[in-house]
């Protein structure tokens, strides 16, 4: 269906079906399945979606890359596709058009599959050059573009198109060897060359890059945290060996030619998993070796030390693929490991946290005496110094009001199945409000579930925007209460919930480009609180609590109780007249009130 999508004229959008730029993938033409989810999706205009003009934007081929297809996917995994232009179509003016009709199929899938799909249009050449389509801000530069190129020949599937040619050579081959391999693979199979595209070798990655690409690791690690301690050894393991390291894409091509299969030799992440490992056991290194395990056992599932494992792997493919021939004779389930309910709880994580803070500062001084060692500079521009430096310090420094997040926890969808707000039992509200979460069900047993105390706070408006900014808190996650202090009611406390989640949305919030760290912080978007714990017939404003995001990437809460009179001229002009605030023009800003609050100022506003 993707290269239908990819393809077509026609692409839809929140107001249906609009024209859009057509293209034409090499040699792909749709089967029958195909064919019936094309008509499906585009109804009457499916032959419309169907019929390619001769102009369209000629592609070489369509590529994901990552844990797709790997014992890493998962149903939170996102999908990064790569669509390879003819370099001759590279240019074309068209092409903006076209990346938005991208843009579409990518809202489109998260809107009604809750998938996150990215697209980047590249060039053979700029494959080639280790330019990959990423904006400057993602640091594909240098060394991480040797390591880009890297994971897309050890992970990539071909989903329509040609295939890389890399494929078809020989391991272990340098730049010379490369070039002599791909002339002969033209003489001698010049069908096969003709299906292939040429994206060179990866070159060994310059001593002068480690501690560059380390920081951009870190960055990285802070939205994706158990896929970045893999990766950031990986780093650690080419830094131990500089020069020419031994490439875990030449590890798996010669697996797979040598015919020695396997999960551990020909599974993408696994093999990832495995050669990292033993870089750590050899140097000694037993926390980050534990904390490796912790980090497969959270993207697979599966505890890669458990007997169950086996050497080979066979009883995790048995697992992942039960309807196929099984290598054990066997579709054994996957086992329930003493003490699995106390690793996935809350206070575990809180744990974990730690423990891979500890981990990226101790690798990061590693790679940073390495460097040293190599006699290397550092490999970063005082431009991307400035905006990692930024991005580091809103993910961890401090500053009055500030909601902080937990560094390096991201639940996911089912971490708890309800959330409980109320004052502590036996204390008054001076002692503030406590959020609890009752652990969602696992393998399908529900039993008795004890609660878990997440957060206490003396500010309701501040709780909701910790749920919120640590992904606590999700629209239609049920929402209980115990005893809360009058006048304040269950239905105040989700309708708050709900206003600070769709106005700070935590992917827009917390990870806005890096470029923006380079100008003056502004606020991009704000919710005043009116009146939260006021009495409801009150008709003045008492008090109004500040939620507001940064251009930097910081989430703020700040209280006050005077100098309110400006909220009746206009919630921009209190942001900026009372509370000194500097907005960005396109900033979002909302009032929100209890239901029932007859506060005069929050109904002009809202008229307003």
């Amino acid at each position: 269906m993707l290269p239908a999508l990819v393809q077509a004229p026609l692409v839809r959008d929140d107001n249906g079906l609009r024209p859009a730029p057509a293209a034409r993938i090499a040699g792909q033409v749709p089967n029958l399945a195909t064919a019936r989810l094309t008509a499906a999706h585009f109804g009457d205009r499916a032959t419309e979606a169907a019929t390619l003009p001769d102009d369209a934007i000629r592609i070489e081929a369509v590529y994901t890359i990552g844990s797709v297809g790997t014992v890493a996917q998962t149903d939170d995994s996102d999908l990064d596709v790569w669509v390879v232009l003819a370099e001759a179509d590279a240019t074309r003016p068209d092409l903006p058009a076209f990346q938005d009709k991208l843009d579409a199929v990518s809202r489109q899938a998260d809107r009604d599959h809750n998938l996150e799909i990215h697209f980047f249009l590249m060039s053979v050449s700029d494959i080639r050059d280790n330019i990959f389509g990423y904006s400057a801000d993602e640091g594909y530069g240098s060394a991480q573009g040797c390591l880009l190129k890297e994971e897309f020949y050890r992970t990539a599937l071909v989903v329509a198109g040609k295939k890389p040619a890399w494929w078809c050579l020989p391991p272990d081959i340098a730049e010379e060897g490369y070039a002599k391999a791909m002339a002969a693979l033209g003489r001698t199979a010049a069908d096969v060359a003709a299906d292939c595209l040429d994206f060179g070798c990866v070159r060994a990655i310059a001593g002068d890059e480690y501690f560059g690409a380390s920081l951009w690791m870190i960055v990285k690690s802070l939205t994706s945290p158990f896929k970045s301690i893999i990766k950031f050894g990986l780093l650690e393991k080419y830094a131990a060996h500089p020069g020419r390291p031994s490439l875990l894409c030449e590890t798996l091509k010669a697996s797979i030619l040598a015919n020695q299969g396997g999960l551990w030799r020909c599974d993408p992440y696994a093999l990832l998993f495995k050669e990292v490992s033993r870089h750590y056991e050899e140097s000694g290194q037993a926390g980050a070796m534990e904390l490796l395990r912790q980090a497969f056992l959270q993207k697979t599932g599966f505890d890669p030390c458990d007997e169950y494992a086996s050497r080979t792997g066979e009883a995790i493919l048995d697992h992942f693929f039960p309807y196929a021939p099984p290598a054990t004779g066997s579709c054994p389930p996957l086992p329930k490991k003493a003490g699995a309910e106390a690793e996935t709880g809350f206070a575990q994580g809180m744990v974990l946290c730690d423990a891979i803070s500890n981990y990226f500062l101790k690798a990061y001084e590693r790679l940073k005496n390495r460097s040293a060692e190599l006699g290397a500079a550092g490999g970063l521009t005082e431009r991307d110094q400035a905006m990692l430096s930024r991005r580091i310090a809103a993910s961890f420094a401090k500053r009055v009001g500030k909601v902080m997040r937990l560094p390096f926890l991201r639940p996911g969808r089912h971490l708890f199945d309800s959330l409980e707000i109320g004052l502590e039992d036996g204390k008054g509200r001076e002692a503030g409000l406590v959020v609890r979460g009752e652990p969602a069900v696992r393998g399908g047993a529900r039993k008795s579930r004890q609660k878990e105390t997440l957060r206490q706070e003396l500010s309701v408006v501040r709780l909701a925007a910790w749920l919120v900014a640590n992904e606590l808190y999700r629209p239609g996650l049920h929402v209980q209460a115990t005893l809360l202090p009058a006048p304040l009611t269950l239905p105040d406390c989700v309708g708050l919930l709900s206003a600070v989640h769709d106005l700070f949305p935590a992917r827009a919030t917390f990870n806005p480009p890096l470029s923006w760290g380079l100008s003056p912080e502004k606020v991009t978007a704000a919710l005043l609180v009116v009146n939260m714990t006021a009495p409801r017939e009150e008709r003045a404003t008492v008090s109004i609590d500040t939620l507001y995001a940064t251009s930097w990437g910081e989430f703020f809460h700040l209280e006050r109780t005077t100098g309110l009179e400006s909220l009746g001229i206009s919630p921009r002009d209190y942001l900026i007249d009372s509370m000194g605030l500097t907005l960005d023009p396109d900033a979002r800003i909302k009032v929100f009130a209890p239901a029932k609050s007859l506060c005069q100022a929050v109904r002009r506003a809202k008229r307003g």
